[in-house]
């Protein structure tokens, strides 16, 4: 009777300790799952950013090459 108790008590505290621990397939958001995203949005950024200088550059050598022709 005694083992019958103890078997009972450790698979009722084994079922409860699953469901706590493994309820929810979607990501944790703690602060390093935040951190991460600020560091991907700052990278896209800035690379929009260098993107958008070479093209500057690009079309300022066009502009000078045009001039230098004219």
């Amino acid at each position: 009777m005694k083992y019958k108790n103890i078997s009972a008590l450790a698979l009722t505290a084994l079922a409860l300790g699953m469901t706590a621990c493994g309820g929810s397939n979607e990501p944790a958001e703690g602060p390093m799952e935040n951190a991460g995203e600020k560091v991907d949005e700052a990278a896209s950024e800035t690379k929009e950013g260098t993107e958008e200088a070479a093209d500057d550059v690009a079309d300022a050598a066009d502009d000078a090459k045009d001039d230098i022709k004219d």
